[in-house]
């Protein structure tokens, strides 16, 4: 013997728009078999036959309910819109927060990236205080410099035409090539 699949489905009675009334009318043919389930929503009644469907709608519960369908059916629909509603708004707010933490997380990267940036400009500027303290950069030193470039070029003054300058590097080759 095998399990089956027992498909359900709620029942829900048919509009009049002559009378502007609910009406039952049956969802099954005529002795058929194997039909699906329906369930009442008056009692939570199941049934899944004619003859079954007619006893259902002749009692007085359903009777209750079905003259009062249209109230239960805003209240449903009422709710059911406020559901889907609230829904879509739980939706839209999660994407909004998503969005919102995706971008603290980049303005956090670039934070820690600045932060690191100014940790090393730091540095090198405590580096340069230092150097200026210790009169390294002292314009003595400076003056020196100077005074020794100006001496070297007035001992140094080339002529292109005097054979007497000879580069240093090339001094061997010239005189291997004279003898």
């Amino acid at each position: 013997m095998e399990l089956t699949k027992v498909q359900k489905t709620i029942y829900k009675p048919v509009f009049n728009p002559d009378t502007g009334k609910y009406m039952d009318e049956s969802p099954f043919k005529l002795h058929s078999r194997n039909n699906v389930i329906y369930t009442c929503l008056c009692n939570h009644s199941e049934f899944n036959t004619t003859t079954s469907f007619k006893s259902h709608i002749k009692s007085k519960s359903h009777s209750k309910y079905l003259l009062h369908y249209d109230l239960h059916v805003e209240d449903s629909q009422d709710a059911q819109s406020s559901s889907n509603d609230y829904q879509s708004k739980f939706e839209l707010a999660q994407r909004k927060c998503k969005q919102l933490l995706e971008r603290t997380n980049v303005l956090e990267a670039q934070i820690s990236h600045h932060k690191f940036l100014n940790l090393i400009l730091k540095y090198k500027l405590l580096n340069i205080d230092k150097l200026v303290k210790s009169d390294v950069l002292s314009t003595d030193q400076f003056e020196d410099c100077n005074d020794t470039i100006e001496e070297s070029e007035e001992e140094s003054v080339d002529d292109p035409n005097d054979e007497t300058y000879v580069n240093s590097d090339h001094e061997s080759d010239l005189q291997e090539a004279s003898v």
